[in-house]
This record gives structure tokens, C-alpha cells and sequence, in this order.
């Protein structure tokens, strides 16, 4: 009873306090430039209810609380905030005014406002141009028209519902944090909405390890990346829908299923070169597109070429300038300070050879699609390759078979380079294959097979191997899966008591994870690999029986 009557009391206070400094129609507060800076001290509380609040040159220590009503908030680029305390923003109304968004132009100060910030408007906060007074542009005042960006230094929160920070339109408005800074409770409904422009940005400099950038285009249409970089770089984050987008979503169509997409491309690009870079992306499902489904999507990238080959596959009828990466299931999203965010649709991709670094590059646009850019109309069930005697049989297994041309059987001594072995016609959804092959070689022997559609598209299988060696009567199958990957990746086939050394590499040869043992299955944990293309190797006595590509996702 007696917390209860504080706080009725507290607040009669804030009341009265208000009641007897009524927001006026065209008031102003100026700190600074000239006139004095703004300070508070620790435990202080000081209110600002004028309609306007420019905040000139000069040092302004904030170390207790810093209540805002203003309508307009207008911020000298020499303006140096710094202190423990916070700034709090209110509605207008709340003092009297009208009700309203608070209008911010931080006029992309030098400095970051290092001091925390809570948005406690729940009409938000708009960056936006606004010109200072004649009298104080005549007194040495600096008005950037080019910009309204605000830049922050500590914590920025989103402290109510409908607490979005909207970027700049007119001119550039970016949202920019500094290394150390950080965003708290955002939510789709407490976000920064860019508009569906890429006119501004919401920046986050000079970090490493993940930041979540909580953005989207409008209120409540939630689509926020995470994005971790490698070493120390600078991002920038936007999102568009399909029709405001630069770049050519239609082309992710295929030709057996249309509008593969969810109707959102982020635009991401960063300061440095060649830093390794993962994104999560998160999507609503009710921006899906027909052709959207979630549990075979995948990240894609804009390309300067066609076909973009930079991703996990290359497409013989060279039909987009878009990645075909491999495809997964969505995860519900939780890029949110609340946790999971129903509805929607959260999938990862990491980029090693780093962002673009001009917003203008093709390489900047990143969206997600469902399918290989032309599906292929086969659901392979299963394929095996196992040793008989010196010769391999192989098996394989399908569901649907639509508009499937052909089956090519290929081999590889290699794993690079394979020929043609035999051709099979389909038979029909549901069938069984078998093909004996009695050319296998001493060594290695891969397997693949290619699954041509009728248009001449075509999608391989994961390689099989088996390692043959006829003259010791040694006939070895060892079986690699599931490939590509994420989690874990398992070697069977080694045999039991064989002394084996399973080895994995990256690209350049460097050895990334190792194995002894004496089993016939292992399942190896790649985890915490970055998603690329390794070399797995078993080495067994002096002898390499397997070299095998696999892919981290």
C-alpha cells in the first residue's frame, strides 16, 4: 500500500510539473553556442517542454535524467553529448502539446550521443531535415541540409510499443551506432523502419562478432538481418520489397515453379574488403510469394554475371544472375529482444570472400528463394555406390519424376573431372534403378549422377566412392553423408580394427580437423566450421583411399 501511494504521488508530481510548463505553440529550448551547455547531474531530472530543443556547440554532460517533450530535435553537428545518465524521449502531448512523433536531424555529428538513449513515444521518432532558426545560423550555428543523420554511442532503446525509429527520407538519415554502441527491446513493434528505400541506412561500425540490425520497410513488417563479421568492419543495412528493389528478382522464377521469392531483398554492403561475413536473415511468411517454400529455401546474392556461378552450384542454361545455393528449412525467427517472432522465417548463409563495398554493386543485394533457380522435377529418394567384387554397383532411388529427360551415370578417378558411363531413361515416379559397372580402376572410384530435365537443365547428385584394390582382395566402399551439411558429417565404411586417419582440409590445404581410429563409422562434428567447400581425405597405412569435396552450409 504504501508503494503504491509513492508511485500515485510520483506521478501527480510529473503532473503538476507539466501542468505549470504547458508545451506553447512555437516555444523554444537552447543549449549551447553561445548560450549555456546542458547539464544534469547524477540522480538529477531535468524536463524540456518546449515545442523545440536545439542542442548547439559545446560539451553537454548528462548525468542524471534528461526529459524530452519536444516535438522537434535539432542537434549542432559540434555538439558534444556525453555523460551516465539517459535521454528520454515523450510524446509532445504528454506536456500539453500536440500529439506527435519526435523529429530528430542529428545533422551527422562528428561525435557519437554517448550517452543512453530510451524512445518512450509511441508515435516514434522520425530523422528527418530540419533547419535551425535564422538567429542562431547567424551566430555560428552549422545546419547540414545534406543529412539528418544520428549517430549513437551507447544504448539506444525502444522502450513501447510503436517506438520505431523511422530513417531519413528527403536526405540521407542513417541510424549509425559506434563500436561500442548497442539497440535494446526491439520487436516488430519497436523497429527501425527505412521506408522501403535505400536512400539511408542503419549502420553499425567497426565490430566484429554479431549485431542484429532490427529492420524493415513499414511498422510491423519485421525483416531483420544478424550479421557477424570475421575481423573489425562496418555494415550498412537497408530492405526493399521486389517492386522498389534495384535488383531483378524476377529472374529467380523458374520454369516449373513461378514467384520463388518472399518479396524482400535486404541491401548489405560494408567499409572493408574480403572480411568474412555470415548474414541471418529473417522474413515474415506472409510476404511468401506462390512459390515459396520454406523448407527448401535458401540465401542468394546478386551477381554481375549470368550465370552466377559464385554460389554452391552452376547451371548449364545460364538463366540467372542470381546465386543457386543449397537448400535447407527455415528456422522461426528470433532476431528479436522477446525471443521467436511467430510467423516467420529465419535462414543463414556466410559469405567468405566478404560484402560489397559500394551500395551501388549488384553484390549488395541479398534475397532468399526456394528453389534452384530452374527446379529440378526429380526427388531423389537415395543413391549408393558398393563394391562387388572388382566391379560397383550402383542403386538408386526416386519419388517424383516430372519432366525428367534423363539419368547420366558418372565416374571419376579424381573427383574433378567425370565422363559419362551410361544413360538411363526414366521409368516412371517411384522407380529403382541398377547399374553394374565392370570398368572401375585400382583406387579411387566416384560416383555421380546427373539428372536432366527435358528443357537441358540438370542438378548432380552427392558423390559416392569406393576404393578398390583387387590384389590384396580388398574392396572397400566407404560411404560419406549427409553432404552437403551443417552439423555433422558421417565416414562409414572404413572397416572394423582398421587403423584410419580421417582428415579434413580447407581449399588451400591447411588441415582444419583430424581423426584416429579404429572404427568403421565415425560422425564428425563441422559445426563450428565456416560454410565453404572442404576436402575430406581417410588415409589408411600410407595410402589416401578417399579424397572427397564436401560442403559446410
Amino acid at each position: 500500500m504504501i508503494r503504491q501511494i509513492i508511485i500515485l504521488t510520483a506521478v501527480l508530481l510529473v503532473a503538476i510539473v507539466l501542468g505549470c510548463h504547458a508545451q506553447a505553440p512555437g516555444s523554444e529550448s537552447v543549449y549551447g553556442g553561445g548560450t549555456s551547455v546542458k547539464s544534469i547531474i547524477s540522480g538529477g531530472t531535468s524536463a524540456d517542454v518546449s515545442e523545440s530543443l536545439y542542442i548547439g556547440p559545446g560539451t553537454h554532460v548528462i548525468d542524471g535524467s534528461w526529459e524530452v517533450y519536444a516535438k522537434n530535435v535539432v542537434i549542432d553537428p559540434s555538439a558534444v553529448i556525453t555523460g551516465t545518465g539517459t535521454i528520454q524521449f515523450y510524446n509532445p502531448s504528454v506536456a500539453g502539446g500536440a500529439a506527435s512523433g519526435t523529429l530528430i536531424d542529428g545533422n551527422n555529428v562528428s561525435g557519437a550521443i554517448d550517452v543512453n538513449m530510451e524512445l518512450l513515444n509511441a508515435s516514434g521518432m522520425q530523422l528527418t531535415n530540419i533547419a535551425f532558426p535564422a538567429s542562431l545560423t547567424s551566430a555560428g550555428w552549422s545546419d547540414n541540409s545534406a543529412a539528418s543523420t544520428v549517430y549513437v554511442g551507447k544504448d539506444l532503446s525502444l522502450a513501447v510499443d510503436g517506438a520505431d525509429v523511422t530513417l531519413g527520407t528527403g536526405v540521407v538519415g542513417d541510424l549509425k551506432f559506434d563500436n561500442n554502441a548497442t539497440i535494446s527491446n526491439y520487436r516488430p513493434a519497436r523497429m527501425v523502419i527505412v521506408n522501403n528505400s535505400i536512400l539511408s541506412h542503419m549502420v553499425k561500425e567497426s565490430y566484429t562478432s554479431a549485431f542484429t540490425f532490427p529492420v524493415g520497410i513499414a511498422d510491423g513488417d519485421y525483416t531483420p538481418a544478424q550479421i557477424a563479421n570475421a575481423s573489425s568492419n562496418t555494415v550498412y543495412v537497408s530492405v526493399q520489397d521486389y517492386a522498389a528493389s534495384a535488383s531483378p528478382e524476377a529472374l529467380l522464377d523458374g520454369a516449373v515453379n513461378t514467384a520463388d521469392g518472399m518479396n524482400r531483398t535486404w541491401h548489405i554492403y560494408a567499409d572493408a574488403a574480403s572480411i568474412s561475413s555470415s548474414l541471418n536473415l529473417q522474413h515474415n511468411n506472409s510476404t511468401n510469394q506462390s512459390g515459396f517454400v520454406d523448407a527448401t529455401h535458401f540465401v542468394t546474392q546478386w551477381g554481375t554475371a549470368t550465370p552466377n556461378t559464385t554460389g554452391d552450384y552452376s547451371f548449364s542454361f545460364g538463366a540467372s544472375p542470381w546465386q543457386g545455393n543449397i537448400q535447407g528449412s527455415g528456422v522461426v525467427g528470433t532476431l528479436s529482444s522477446t525471443g521467436a517472432v511467430a510467423g516467420s522465417s529465419m535462414r543463414s548463409r556466410t559469405y567468405s570472400t566478404g560484402l560489397a563495398t559500394l551500395g551501388t554493386a549488384n553484390q549488395s543485394y541479398f534475397t532468399k528463394s526456394a528453389d534452384i533457380i530452374n527446379p529440378l522435377p526429380v526427388n531423389l529418394l537415395s543413391f549408393s555406390a558398393t563394391a562387388s567384387q572388382c566391379d560397383v554397383n550402383l542403386k538408386w532411388s526416386a519419388g517424383v519424376e516430372s519432366n525428367l529427360s534423363r539419368y547420366q551415370l558418372q565416374h571419376s578417378t579424381d573427383g574433378q573431372s567425370f565422363v559419362t558411363i551410361a544413360t538411363i531413361k526414366p521409368t516412371g515416379s517411384n522407380s529403382n534403378y541398377s547399374y553394374l559397372h565392370k570398368s572401375a580402376v585400382q583406387g579411387n572410384n566416384q560416383y555421380r549422377l546427373m539428372m536432366v530435365n527435358n528443357d537441358q537443365s540438370y542438378k548432380n547428385s552427392p558423390t559416392q566412392l569406393v576404393n578398390l584394390d583387387c590384389a590384396a582382395g580388398n574392396y572397400v566402399s566407404i560411404n560419406v553423408y549427409p553432404n552437403p551439411t551443417n552439423l555433422f558429417i558421417t565416414v562409414e565404411g572404413m572397416g572394423a580394427n582398421t587403423s584410419s586417419v580421417v582428415r579434413i582440409l580447407n581449399l588451400h590445404g591447411q588441415l582444419v580437423q583430424e581423426l584416429n581410429t579404429l572404427n568403421n563409422k565415425e560422425t564428425l562434428d563441422i559445426s563450428q566450421l565456416p560454410s565453404a567447400n572442404y576436402l575430406l581425405q581417410v588415409v589408411q597405412g600410407n595410402k589416401v583411399k578417399l579424397n572427397l569435396k564436401v560442403v559446410k552450409e
